[in-house]
């Protein structure tokens, strides 16, 4: 995505939530002046209780829209040079293997057995002492 696409899209964002504002703002006023026109001294204040959950639901917006690309882009920076940088082990890793004489595995596996027979012998040769 280019700089343009994301600035659009984050410029859609805003719009987005200042609607959302706006919006909230009158539902929370229709439930303020319902409350207060059927209001009685029987009755408590609840208008304020949908305000609450609107208000908390538009904070959660606004952490979206104006921090959440701050962080975004903190972690991109990083995922990006975390990349690079275990690529770069991989290259290294890659690199060492091919500078590596290659041996035959059947001749390591020979050779590790010719040291247990021996040692297997040692030990036989001190049992009989």
């Amino acid at each position: 995505m280019d700089k343009l696409e994301l600035a659009k899209k984050r410029v859609e964002a805003k719009k987005g939530f200042i609607l959302h504002s706006m919006i909230t703002v009158a539902i929370i006023l229709f439930f303020f002046l319902f409350n207060l026109g059927t209001y009685s001294k029987s009755q408590k204040w609840w208008f304020y209780y949908p305000a609450l959950v609107f208000g908390v639901l538009l904070f959660i917006h606004a952490f979206i829209v104006y921090i959440f690309p701050f962080i975004e882009t903190k972690l991109s920076t990083w995922e990006d040079k975390e990349l690079a940088r275990e690529y770069r082990k991989l290259e290294k890793e890659e690199q060492k293997l091919l500078e590596k004489p290659e041996t035959d595995t059947l001749e390591l596996l020979d050779n590790e057995l010719d040291e247990v027979i021996k040692l297997k012998g040692q030990d036989n040769k001190q049992d009989k002492f």
